[in-house]
């Protein structure tokens, strides 16, 4: 789901429903496809399944009627967040969710409104609110004038998106715009990720990522161990050096190097 998608839909509707599995993965979707939506001035309702469990098993399990129930009971994106403050949620991941998505907003009033809201509920002051929200959100995106990333940069991206997996983006080889995504991804702001990443699809992610990511980590020569103290030293003195490149490294053979 992208933004070419989120047009069409505008010109036929302002309320799209988004019902996706009831996990992490789902979380992460909606805020993939929401602010696109918020863009095109559409409001965004989240349909939220039980944990572990995707449209079809829930329609197969508990039937249409059930299911209508769901989509009846849907709060509004922003709704959403602010009953769930009163709950006694989360306040800090729900701020952030909050202005997050309000960052995407094409109505600037109904931005600051619902700003306003949130600043009551929290009683946190609306200009600190306000500094928390995404500049990027706002401006043109770019992306037909970025180069093409290569398959491993898109896999490695890809494998971080979907797997969330421990890792320190400091020992890598990135280009810098590689390393700005995969920064962006670690902090949940999913809005600039190029559609080559989001829409990719491979047999074997795990495997895969795996692959990528030993071709991006950085191969420090033995003489380069000895004559330093630190190896963090030299791993952050490699990325200064050595930015900008992909480069393929035997895992096993830099494993030896460092340990030795």
């Amino acid at each position: 789901f992208g933004e070419a998608h989120a047009k069409i839909l505008s010109r036929f509707t302002k309320k799209v429903y988004l019902l996706f599995d009831g996990d992490e993965a789902g979380r992460r979707a909606v805020r993939m496809a929401a602010p696109y939506l918020l863009r095109e001035n559409v409001e965004v309702y989240p349909v939220f399944l039980p944990e572990g469990t995707d449209p079809e098993d829930f329609l197969r399990d508990r039937g249409k009627v059930a299911l209508r129930d769901l989509l009846r009971n849907a709060k509004d994106i922003f709704s959403g967040i602010l009953e769930d403050i009163k709950r006694g949620g989360d306040v800090e991941r729900n701020v952030k969710d909050f202005m997050y998505f309000v960052s995407f907003m094409g109505d600037e009033i109904k931005a600051y409104t619902l700003v306003s809201d949130l600043s009551r509920l929290t009683r946190i002051p609306q200009e600190v609110l306000l500094s928390q929200r995404y500049a990027k959100a706002v401006l043109p995106k770019e992306e037909k004038d970025q180069p093409r990333l290569s398959f491993t940069e898109r896999v490695f991206l890809k494998g971080l998106l979907e797997l969330r997996p421990d890792v320190d983006l400091e020992n890598l080889n990135l280009s810098p715009r590689v390393r700005e995504l995969a920064e962006a991804i670690l902090r949940e702001e999913y809005y600039d990720l190029p559609e080559e990443v989001t829409n990719l699809r491979v047999e074997n992610l795990e495997e895969s990522f795996r692959e990528a990511l030993e071709r991006v980590s950085i191969y420090i020569p033995e003489e380069d161990l000895k004559a330093k103290a630190s190896l963090r030293e030299i791993v952050r003195e490699w990325v200064r050096t050595h930015r900008g490149g992909i480069r393929p490294v035997s895992v096993r053979r830099r494993r030896s190097k460092l340990e030795s």
